[in-house]
């Protein structure tokens, strides 16, 4: 029997701050953590392990700040002993930096929340607990359980759509004229008038034959996500405002079935349907999108993008994405809706802040959940983005999002997903992720809960990512060491009978995408992102005796591991 070392007491984090992906809970006594068989910690500068002849060394930097540590220590390979070869055929920070190699997958662009839209969410969470108290998921259910909605096919509206790049710009908007084309239990679905087809889908243009498959497709996907993540709100937060003084004289939160304007007349023809809106989003550059500006109603034009809110639910689908793959669009019915879900079940329900990196990362496991359901190929599940995470992924902070271009956005996207996915199969499948959603917490606060709730297991956010980190490094594919390599275990059941589902999320082996992570040289100097890490092949043990000299000694908040196997 192999004895688990335990090897050291972990700091807690070393800032609180709600940035980015970690919150900061109260100060608790530190416990001692446990790192795991074949894993060890510097402590100075050197460090000597014996009876590891044969085995692979590799170094793992963890930054446990909020800040890029951009001068971390690296391995001085001449004071190295013992080793076969100190200079591993690895990655150099310079070979693995150029974009040619990086191939740009299609985004699901995430919707950029303005700075007006945040502050009406926290009037929204605010005035949703003072009406109604916190709400267990039943209860919820309840609140928001109709789907009604006495539009019939053919009925016509305009709807306004983002057709420009900068979600926050009142001129990346249009009102344009859309027509009902197919309705069922839970949803509406429009097609634009300019992308309507009477016979044949081509390019941009959709049937109605189209519309009618995703309502169909659509009304399986809700019961089954809703299941875990949650439900959607059937509320819009309305404001009245003085015109003269421009000031709020009211907000409340009212059904959006009977929102009005300041006349008296009704503001949302689509009760509380979910309306799937086909359109053209080339443009603006997404496959997708779910924006929360149609939760809200101001009495007056503010000239902020509540303006331009349908006042309802909402979510757009590219109709030229969906004319190249009917199977990448039932995705995204899934990924978009879990952006509406997580809105209400975060935003309003527990007035918490969620970060772009958090959001994805459940929606992008949504999907994962729901590929085996409709046989979707791993070629168009977020699987085919794990090619990019292994070549990119010490470029983005665990937690981190970055949008500056449509390269950093994919690594982004990558980065959510792998954690996501490692979470899930390490931790409980989707009963974790029905946890992650439900509690009152946000970002990473909300996942070691979770953790803790369901696997039973208690870590910092630091502790959580430095066992994500052994992933990357070990290859079992069993759990004698954290693993992507092991089938979710499928914790909750839809339905019951032939119809039972159980999200069953298949073992991920990330050595068949791309070769597996690309570790840099052990002299790499490399920064450190903000809860980010590197990794770098150090070499094979030639001894029974392994001595390894580092630059410096441990200093701040990087910790330096050294991982044999």
């Amino acid at each position: 029997m192999r004895k688990t070392q335990i090897l050291k007491k972990l700091p807690a984090l070393l800032a609180c701050a709600s940035l980015l992906f970690f919150g900061c809970g109260d100060d608790e006594e530190e416990a001692e953590f446990d790192l795991g068989t074949n894993v060890y910690q510097f402590e100075g500068e050197s460090l000597t392990l014996s009876g590891i002849s044969g085995k692979e060394i590799y170094l793992a930097k963890v930054n446990g700040s909020l800040t890029t540590d951009k001068s971390p220590a690296s391995i001085v390979t001449a004071s190295c002993t013992g080793l076969s070869a100190c200079v591993a055929p690895s990655l150099s920070v310079a070979s693995s930096s150029s974009s040619d190699t990086d191939e740009i997958l299609p985004a699901r662009k995430h919707y950029v929340v303005s700075d007006a839209e945040k502050e009406l969410a926290k009037e929204f969470g605010r005035l949703h607990v003072q009406k109604y108290g916190k709400q267990s998921r039943s209860a919820l259910q309840a609140l928001y359980s109709k789907h009604e909605s006495d539009l019939s096919e053919g009925y016509e509206k305009s709807i306004w759509i983002q057709t420009g790049s900068d979600s926050n710009s009142l001129d990346s908007y249009e009102e344009l004229d859309a027509t009902l084309r197919a309705s069922n239990a839970y949803c509406n679905v429009w097609i634009l008038d300019s992308c309507f087809a009477e016979e044949t889908s081509s390019g941009n243009k959709v049937t109605a034959a189209i519309a009618e498959e995703i309502a169909s497709k659509f009304d399986e996907i809700y019961p089954r996500v809703t299941n875990v993540f949650g439900t959607e709100c059937d509320e819009i937060l309305s404001i009245t405002v003085d015109e003269n003084t421009g000031n709020a004289v009211s907000k409340e939160l009212v059904d959006m079935a009977t929102v009005k304007d300041s006349e008296g007349e009704l503001l949302n023809d689509t009760g509380t349907k979910i309306n799937i809106v086909l359109c053209d989003l080339e443009a603006a550059d997404y496959v997708g999108y779910f924006a929360p500006k149609d939760y809200y109603n101001y009495s007056v034009t503010m000239g902020n993008i509540a303006d331009v809110s349908n006042y309802g639910k909402y979510f757009y689908v590219d109709t030229t994405s969906v004319n190249s793959s009917m199977e990448d669009a039932l995705l995204t019915l899934a990924h978009e809706f879990q952006h509406m879900i997580n809105f209400n079940m975060k935003t309003v329900q527990n007035s918490a802040t969620f970060s772009t990196f958090y959001d994805e990362m459940c929606s992008t496991v949504c999907e994962d959940m729901m590929a085996s359901y409709f046989g979707v190929d791993d070629s168009v599940t977020p699987r085919n983005r794990l090619s990019t995470f292994n070549q990119n992924f010490y470029k983005i902070g665990t937690g981190e999002w970055i949008n500056t271009d449509s390269l950093q956005e994919s690594y982004s996207y990558a980065s959510a997903y792998a954690f996501g996915a490692w979470l899930a199969r390490q931790y409980g499948g989707a009963k974790l992720f029905k946890a992650i959603l439900s509690n009152s917490h946000s970002d990473m606060d909300a996942v070691t809960e979770a953790v803790k709730s369901v696997a039973g297991e208690d870590y910092t956010d630091e502790q959580l990512i430095e066992r994500y980190v052994q992933a990357l490094v070990f290859t079992s594919s069993d759990f004698s060491h954290p693993t992507m390599n092991q089938a979710a275990k499928q914790t909750l059941t839809y339905g019951s009978g032939d119809s039972a589902y159980s999200y069953p999320m298949t073992a991920i082996n990330l050595w068949n995408y791309g070769g597996g992570p690309s570790y840099l040289k052990p002299a790499d100097t490399t920064a450190v992102r903000p809860y980010g890490f590197t990794l770098h092949k150090v070499g094979t043990a030639s001894a029974d005796s392994v001595t390894l000299k580092l630059s410096a000694s441990p200093s701040g908040s990087t910790k330096y591991y050294v991982l044999v196997q």
